[in-house]
């Protein structure tokens, strides 16, 4: 599967996705891990811990979603709500959580997924709420005032038999070709192209996840040389282009 990406579509989508997904705390809140995997042959079920680290109680809820096509339509989310575990493939509980100051509660996945030949991905949506409102006739309401609060999205996925990344780069004047021709994803992060002067000027290129079994084309801003860092599963490894 080939796709292409505008670099300056990619860089708005990246810095985005920096502040959702690299922040480990929102305010009050922290999450133990932005990331969870399931080994073929692991355990099945594990942990996310949720830690209030300040003064006040805070109300947090907890949306478990599938990514059924995260390569063409990583967008398109089918959310655990009234799905058949056994098809839906995994279970997050509790739905809600109600943490006292420096109080911490675990958000437990299970996964039902049965020896999967290839990666599943689910998101795991750690939101702080508005506290409940009780009104003069003590019947609970949402809070009313508009505010902005943020979310942490765990990464969960589900690992096929003998997982593996396989990643190379081919560039092409100001075209950049990623191939991963593995079987699981796989993180690009501290993308540069730099100058042959000495000391070389490098510019940044941002960071993009890539599936297993696909092709990403992304343009460039120069006609130079990429070098990036591959992360997955708990190895790095550096790659680079002509």
């Amino acid at each position: 599967m080939r796709y292409f990406i505008n670099f300056f579509i990619l860089l708005g989508l990246s810095l985005l996705g920096f502040l959702l997904v690299f922040n480990l705390s929102f305010g009050m809140i922290k999450v133990s891990t932005l990331r969870v995997d399931f080994e073929s042959k692991g355990k099945q079920f594990q942990d996310v811990f949720v830690n209030n680290t300040g003064d006040k109680v805070e109300y947090v809820d907890i949306t478990l979603s599938k990514r059924v096509d995260p390569v063409r339509h990583p967008d398109d989310l089918l959310i655990s709500t009234g799905q058949d575990p056994k098809i839906f493939g995994m279970v997050a509980t509790p739905s809600k959580i109600v943490l006292s100051p420096g109080q911490t509660k675990r958000v437990r996945l299970l996964n039902l997924n049965q020896n999967s030949p290839k990666e599943l991905v689910y998101a795991l949506r750690v939101e702080p709420i508005e506290p409940p409102v009780q009104s003069a006739d003590h019947s609970v309401k949402t809070g009313g005032q508009v505010s902005v609060i943020s979310a942490f999205v765990v990464g969960v996925y589900v690992l096929p038999p003998n997982p593996f990344v396989q990643i190379s780069l081919h560039r092409e004047d100001k075209k950049l070709i990623i191939r991963n021709t593995g079987n699981i994803d796989a993180l690009l992060d501290k993308g540069q192209q730099c100058t042959e002067a000495k000391p070389p000027v490098c510019a940044e290129l941002p960071p993009i996840r890539i599936y297993g079994d696909t092709v990403v084309e992304i343009s460039l801003p120069q006609v130079l040389p990429v070098t990036y860092r591959v992360s997955y599963l708990n190895k790095m490894e550096a790659v680079a282009s002509s």
